[in-house]
């Protein structure tokens, strides 16, 4: 496992405080620690002063924190998510924009970009699970990575990694691992 790339600092649309600020609506899922997003949009952003935010180096801590974090283990579908990052690799925001059949989600590159930039991210992971629990990615998720990869380019953020979950939490896939993503 390599580890991810540090970045430098980055703003987006004045960073992650602005767009707290401009949030309007506030989601109730207190259930959850980080910043939900919702493509309505609308963000729970949750007090966290005290709290380690944890830095994910590596696939594996980016495995365990999305099965700690999104409850998708067990439930009918493919579900499609995207982790935003800060310049020092913590989380900041978890999207779940997209919840598809037993064997595709269709996913809308735009929205993607548009959780990434609206949460503040310098860089991003997107991950998704095969509810058959086979942690093959598919020829569709290398092409679709490398596109995301490509744009995520144009407009200065990075891909950090693209995961295929199953409901173990030991059984993972990483495109950045494999190779697969250049």
């Amino acid at each position: 496992m390599k580890p991810y790339p540090q970045q430098r600092e980055q703003i987006f649309l004045g960073g992650f405080e602005a767009v707290k600020k401009r949030r309007k609506k506030i989601c109730t899922s207190r259930r959850y620690k980080y910043s939900w997003m919702r493509i309505d949009p609308c963000a729970e952003i949750p007090d966290i002063e005290g709290e380690d935010i944890p830095v994910i180096q590596n696939s594996s801590g980016a495995n365990e924190f999305l099965h700690e974090t999104v409850p998708f283990a067990g439930r009918p579908g493919e579900h499609f998510m995207i982790m935003c990052m800060n310049t020092h690799n913590q989380p900041i925001a978890v999207a779940v924009p997209f919840v598809g059949g037993r064997n595709k989600a269709t996913i809308d590159r735009s929205i993607v970009f548009q959780a990434v930039l609206l949460s503040g991210a310098t860089g991003f992971i997107i991950a998704h699970n095969h509810p058959s629990g086979s942690p093959t990615p598919s020829s569709e998720d290398v092409q679709f990575s490398r596109e995301l990869k490509k744009g995520a380019n144009l407009i200065g953020v990075q891909l950090l990694d693209s995961l295929v979950l199953t409901n173990d939490p030991k059984t993972y896939s990483s495109l950045a691992d494999m190779g697969l993503l250049t």
